[in-house]
């Protein structure tokens, strides 16, 4: 007998119907004096199957039966001779004593026909009644569809063997083939491959993403199923700043007070979270673990762990202080004791300034030792040059003093060893470290000496009741009083003079 396949489309499925004999045709014929039976139809859903049951005497008898093949031991009668006795008006009988033939139509087929029918004949002019039954098979030609047994997801490691599996349903039994996404090679150099079950006997990560099953039985309808390979290796770290131009990058600088951010890039890390690490190279222990994926472990509002995207953990500190600097490491743990990792060094700088004790304003005298200090702060320590206003020659000679920082009380110093008038004047002090504008610094210098006259004409004529000036040009440190005396005789300020 031909299995019964369950539908599962009523709409495109097609019905097949089969008549078989189960006790063999030649001899039910003879026992039950049926000639003629139908033959085999094929009919689609929607449509009308007509079965026909012809014997060699009007006289007999014939019932049509339905059996369930979940239910064959509780038939139902559908008639019992010229009577219908099925409440269902696709049901319809036509009898033709004449020609001894018995027909059971039934239009607009459904799945639910699904069944062997049965053509019974009594012979009811004798006293020994007798039947014969002839089974007629309705089979569905059913939509393919996937069973649960096929695999959808699965996760490997690198280098293990992989079956992916693929069983469909339908009749007639479907044809099962194989594809990648975007039309990507199968594993053993192909684009499709045919049969059930796609192996893989040594699985790299470029395996791995979505496999296509596609069941067909050359009906109208196909069925597919989207199996996900993931492979399991160790991952590939990238960690840089973001808008960098190099994709690995090994020292970052940024100023107090500013944010740092650093991105870690796990190309084809699988399902690994990364892990955010500030390192402690002293005393490895003392380590600080600030984030695993995008949650925080330490506890510090400053910081911030922010996914990106699937590959990508940022990793972001706000207002910088100078403990930040150091080396901070991304790390992924594959397995206990395997883990890849890449680290940054972060440098915070701290721009430079002039501290309030530098001097501001020297008088010296002539001759003396004068010491001009410029003291600043920075980190890194910052270095410091020396300029003299109107960009005159310094004491030192040139026009830039390059200070050494750090050797007079963490400042700079210009020695001027023995000072002149000529070196009196404004000088600049400008320490930088390369954060930020530089700071700047001024230092009057004041150098006490004795009145220098110079008179520009010692002899003046002039007309008689006519005004005349007469020039006394002064150079002296600090302001010397000025008098002018006419033969001796010290002159006051009057009319006349």
């Amino acid at each position: 007998m031909n299995r019964c396949v369950t539908p599962r489309d009523k709409n495109k499925a097609e019905v097949l119907l089969k008549l078989v004999n189960i006790y063999g045709l030649v001899s039910a014929l003879r026992g039950s004096e049926i000639n003629n039976i139908s033959e085999e139809q094929t009919k689609v859903v929607g449509s009308s199957a007509t079965l026909e049951c012809s014997t060699t005497n009007a006289e007999f008898r014939v019932m049509w039966l339905k059996y369930d093949t979940n239910h064959f031991s509780d038939p139902i009668i559908i008639s019992a001779g010229p009577a219908l006795l099925v409440p269902d008006n696709r049901y319809s009988l036509g009898n033709s004593i004449e020609n001894k033939t018995f027909t059971l139509k039934i239009s607009d087929l459904r799945v639910s026909d699904t069944g062997t029918y049965k053509c019974r004949a009594t012979n009811l002019s004798t006293n020994n009644t007798f039947t014969a039954d002839v089974n007629m098979t309705v089979m569905v030609r059913e939509p393919v569809y996937i069973l649960d047994n096929s695999t959808s997801s699965i996760v490997v490691r690198q280098r293990e063997s992989v079956q992916l599996e693929c069983y469909a349903g339908g009749y007639p039994p479907p044809r099962i083939h194989w594809w990648r996404e975007n039309g990507m090679l199968l594993p053993e150099g192909k684009r499709i491959f045919r049969g059930n079950v796609l192996t893989i006997p040594s699985v790299t990560r470029f395996d791995r993403g979505r496999y296509y099953c596609l069941a067909d039985n050359d009906g109208n309808v196909t069925a597919r199923r989207t199996v996900t390979l993931r492979v399991m290796f160790p991952p590939n770290v990238e960690i840089s700043t973001p808008g960098s131009e190099n994709d690995t990058l090994v020292c970052h600088i940024e100023n107090v007070g500013g944010t740092l951010k650093l991105e870690c890039t796990t190309r084809d890390s699988g399902e690994y979270p990364v892990i955010w690490i500030k390192l402690d190279p002293g005393n490895p222990g003392n380590s600080i673990y600030i984030s695993t994926g995008s949650s925080l472990i330490i506890r510090d509002n400053r910081y911030n762990a922010l996914s990106i995207n699937r590959s990508t953990i940022q990793l972001k500190v706000r207002n910088l202080q100078l403990s930040d600097s150091g080396t901070y490491r991304c790390l992924i743990s594959i397995s206990r004791g395997v883990m890849v990792t890449a680290d940054l060094i972060a440098t915070v700088r701290e721009p430079a300034y002039i501290l309030d004790n530098s001097t501001s304003s020297v008088v010296a005298r002539q001759g003396d030792s004068v010491l001009l200090e410029c003291h600043s702060r920075g980190t890194p320590p910052p270095r410091v040059y020396w300029r003299k206003e109107n960009k005159s020659t310094l004491p030192t000679g040139g026009h830039i003093y390059w200070s050494v920082t750090g050797r007079v009380r963490l400042g700079s110093v210009l020695n001027i060893s023995s000072i002149r008038t000529e070196d009196r004047g404004l000088y600049s002090c400008t320490a930088e470290n390369g954060a930020e504008d530089p700071a700047h610094w001024r230092v009057s210098v004041h150098v006490h000496f004795a009145p220098v006259l110079a008179v520009s004409h010692p002899q003046v004529r002039q007309a008689l009741n006519h005004s005349m000036d007469m020039e006394c040009r002064i150079q002296a440190y600090p302001a010397p009083v000025i008098t002018w005396t006419k033969d001796g005789v010290q002159l006051s300020d009057s009319q006349q003079h």
